[in-house]
């Protein structure tokens, strides 16, 4: 049984590894791109590199709350039998809250990042200077990285406090019903 597990590991470690290597080759590319036939700006440089870093760690978040979810509801549905009617209730209404803070804050991302990524193609395709160009990029991006991370902790908090008082709630009455 050890031995299948071991591959799996090994597995998904290699592929990990393989995965960080394109991602390395992805930003050699544009680099390379850029010094050989000098089409790419320095900025297309730097937004081809944000948005590979970022989709990775963004796809890495979303894996870890997808598991944790389903890891809960798994052992809800271990525990259903035990669970008196008011327990029910409260662990739905925490999990249920949980899920739709993070869904929001998802979208709340995916509109915010929207109209970042407006904004910067309306600096892109300006008749400005390089230089003022990559000027207005940093602002941009000094003005959506402040949005994000303000509107970050207000649903952080709030769906970690109600995601894991649901799982210890149910902890609680497994380690109860040993």
């Amino acid at each position: 049984m050890i031995d299948p597990v071991r591959q799996l590991l090994e597995k998904l470690e290699k592929a990990g590894v393989e995965r960080d290597k394109r991602l390395a080759d992805s930003i050699t590319s544009v680099i390379r791109l850029q010094n050989v036939s000098g089409q790419l700006s320095s900025l297309q440089q730097q937004k081809e590199i944000l948005a590979h870093i970022y989709e990775k760690a963004s796809a890495y978040t979303n894996l870890v709350m997808i598991g944790g979810y389903a890891a809960m509801f798994a052992l809800w549905q271990l525990m259903k039998s035990h669970l008196t009617y008011g327990q029910e209730l409260l662990v739905a209404t925490l999990v249920t809250s949980s899920i739709i803070l993070f869904a929001g804050f998802e979208v709340l991302k995916m509109i915010s990042s929207a109209l970042f990524f407006r904004r910067l193609d309306k600096i892109l395709s300006s008749s400005v200077l390089e230089s003022e160009r990559v000027q207005g990029w940093q602002v941009a991006w000094k003005d959506y990285s402040a949005k994000q991370s303000r509107a970050w902790i207000y649903f952080l908090v709030p769906t970690v406090l109600t995601g894991f008082g649901a799982g210890f709630i149910l902890l609680g009455i497994f380690l109860g019903n040993i």
